[in-house]
């Protein structure tokens, strides 16, 4: 494989942020597909770069080789992903302090690391974590593809002060730790593609939270009232793609559909993307009425709709 690295004097002409990014992608096991997006999101939520330099990044790395391009998606070749781990450990050891752990785990007993700040447990075997681990230093902390994981403890996230990035996506959870309410420096939350039927109250405790993505939760049907408003630094949302949503009014336990959800969304003053699900012409309207979530609205889920052949909404053709 032929790998296209500039050298002047023998060193490598990559700035210290595209070899941060480059060695950030070993986090993903051998032959994995990151999708671009994701890729950038994660970046941008540890306050590295920002969108359209991250994007240039990917790039560099693609141009390079050190990243091979698949559509949205990039994947690191098995032999530069060993190349990257081998830099990461000899070489940049002390700086950026990485940690991953093998592939196929059904427990891992490494939760003492205090120093570390970046840890990928992805695509192992877990069913349940039932520790409480220190991880004072964490930043990033990658659990995704966990695909037998169902449980983890209440107290997992009480000694992870400093978390920023936390990834569930495609696990089989079927219900957020409490303990989530710690994680007072969190911006980044993936939770798609879990077995979630509710998000709870201490949600609301997260108000440095950026993006959060619940896309694919089709076991997703309650939402407490304040939860969604009270995210208050929310710039992206993805719901697209979930279950029947209600908004639970918690003082007199009355259930309302979703135009109450879509006042919450209103009062998000820093949303610039947002993907949502709706459900009944009554909806769509109170969601076109909307102009704030119009503009930054990316795209719509009509789901349990009646079936007419077109819709007339606010002077729409649907």
């Amino acid at each position: 494989m032929a790998i296209k690295l500039q050298r002047k004097n023998g060193s490598m002409l990559l700035s210290d942020k595209v070899k941060f990014c480059f060695l950030y992608c070993s986090l993903f096991p051998e032959d994995f597909e990151i999708e671009k997006d994701d890729l950038v999101h994660y970046w941008i939520y540890e306050n590295f770069c920002a969108r359209n330099e991250a994007y240039s990044i990917i790039g560099t790395l693609i141009g390079a080789c050190l990243l091979e391009e698949k559509g949205r998606h990039v994947k690191m070749h098995d032999v530069i992903r060993d190349m990257a781990l081998l830099i990461a450990c000899k070489y940049e050891k002390e700086k950026h302090k990485f940690l991953w752990a093998g592939a196929q785990l059904t427990q891992y007993g490494g939760w003492k690391m205090g120093s570390i700040k970046r840890m990928s447990l992805m695509a192992n075997s877990f069913e349940r974590i039932r520790e409480v681990p220190r991880c004072p230093n964490l930043l990033t902390l990658f659990l995704s593809n966990n695909r037998n994981l169902s449980e983890i403890s209440d107290g997992f996230f009480q000694f992870m002060g400093t978390l920023t990035v936390l990834d569930l996506s495609s696990t089989n959870i079927k219900k957020l730790p409490v303990g989530m309410s710690k994680l007072n420096s969190l911006q980044y939350l993936n939770l798609s593609w879990t077995l979630i039927s509710q998000l709870p109250i201490e949600l609301k405790m997260l108000v440095n939270l950026k993006y959060l993505n619940l896309v694919g939760n089709f076991e997703l049907n309650m939402i407490p009232r304040g939860v969604i408003s009270s995210l208050s630094s929310l710039q992206v949302l993805k719901m697209y793609n979930v279950g029947f949503i209600w908004v639970e009014k918690l003082e007199d336990n009355i259930l309302r559909e979703e135009n109450m959800l879509i006042e919450e969304l209103q009062c998000l003053e820093h949303l610039n993307e947002l993907s949502s699900t709706i459900r009944s012409v009554s909806d769509l309207q109170s969601y076109v009425n909307a102009h704030t979530l119009l503009n930054c609205t990316r795209a719509l889920w009509l789901n349990l709709f009646p079936s007419p052949q077109s819709l007339n909404i606010g002077g729409w053709q649907i």
